[in-house]
């Protein structure tokens, strides 16, 4: 990745259209650039939030659920106790371990959920 792109997505590290592996890049580029005369403070203070959110893990469901339809996260439930799932935002439901729907959040006691780790690749 060249620098003037890193400091493109650096610029608006919201934009969906880079993978979170491109922002990542972005960020280092950036940060290790002799001089920082471009890039603004807003945009500092944005990478950095946008880190601690990503870095933070766990997204509470009352804040935010996934998006995609079939996107198969991790799920905490109340009694502390961790799933695989998938969360339909069209039927509203939740599809737990062996695909069995419960459509009511508050059954289910989900509090939050993150992305699955990309796959482990040896070099």
């Amino acid at each position: 990745m060249t620098t003037g792109t890193a400091c493109w997505i650096f610029g608006d590290l919201s934009r969906t259209t880079y993978t979170d592996e491109e922002k990542l890049e972005a960020i280092y580029i950036v940060a290790n650039m002799e001089t920082h005369n471009a890039i603004k403070k807003s945009e500092m203070v944005s990478a950095i939030k946008w880190l601690l959110k990503e870095v933070r893990g766990w997204i509470p469901v009352d804040e935010r659920l996934p998006e995609g339809d079939q996107q198969l996260v991790l799920v905490c439930m109340k009694d502390d106790s961790i799933d695989t799932a998938k969360y339909s935002p069209y039927s509203k439901r939740w599809y737990i371990g062996s695909m069995c729907s419960v459509s009511d959040l508050d059954e289910l006691d989900v509090i939050a959920w993150q992305p699955l780790p990309k796959s482990y690749k040896v070099n």
